[in-house]
C-alpha cells in the first residue's frame, strides 16, 4: 500500500487488488475514527462497481441532476461528468452536502457518517447513470441488473 496524500482528513491510497480490504481496514485505523478513504489500484484500472441491485434514492436523483457534464475529446470523444468538479465545484464534499442537504456541525465539520454517506451516494451515481441509460429514466425504487458478468450493465425496475 502506499499513501498517495491527506486531502480533508480522508486518505489517497493506492492499494493491492489482493489486500484490499485488509489495506482499507488499515487506513481507517492510521487515520483514527474517519473511515473516507479514496483508494485507487496500482493497475490503473477504473474498478467500476458491480452491483446486481440498487434502491435509487432521492438524493441519488438529485446527484444525477445536479451532475455537471461536458465532451471529453479524448480518442473519439465521449460524453462525461466532469471528474474533478462532477457537481460544479472542485469541492465536492460540500456540493453534495449542499445537493443532498447535510449541515455541518459547529466546526464546521461533517461527521464521519455523513462523510460516509456522501461517498456512497456519489460512489452509487455511476450505477444511476447505468440505470438512466439502460431504462431511459430514472426512478426512486429498486433496480435489478439482469446482465451476463461481462456484458453491458442491463437494468430494470424490480
Amino acid at each position: 500500500m502506499k499513501i498517495i496524500e491527506v486531502r480533508e482528513a480522508h486518505l489517497v491510497v493506492e492499494y493491492d487488488e489482493e489486500n484490499a480490504g485488509w489495506e482499507r481496514q488499515s487506513c481507517a485505523r492510521l487515520m483514527g475514527e474517519r473511515v473516507g478513504i479514496h483508494t485507487f489500484p496500482k493497475n490503473g484500472s477504473d474498478r467500476r462497481m458491480r452491483l446486481s441491485r440498487i434502491t435509487v434514492t432521492a438524493d441519488h436523483i438529485k446527484l444525477v441532476r445536479a451532475s455537471y457534464t461536458g465532451w471529453n475529446q479524448c480518442e473519439f470523444g465521449a460524453a462525461e461528468v466532469d471528474p474533478k468538479r462532477p457537481y460544479g465545484n472542485s469541492s465536492v464534499y460540500h456540493d453534495i452536502a449542499e445537493i443532498i442537504g447535510v449541515e455541518q456541525d459547529e466546526e464546521e465539520e461533517f461527521t464521519d457518517e455523513d462523510y460516509a454517506r456522501m461517498d456512497r451516494l456519489h460512489r452509487e451515481t455511476e450505477i444511476c447513470f447505468q440505470i438512466l441509460i439502460s431504462t431511459l429514466s430514472l426512478e426512486e425504487g429498486g433496480y435489478v441488473n439482469t446482465a451476463e458478468r461481462y456484458c453491458r450493465a442491463k437494468w430494470e425496475k424490480a
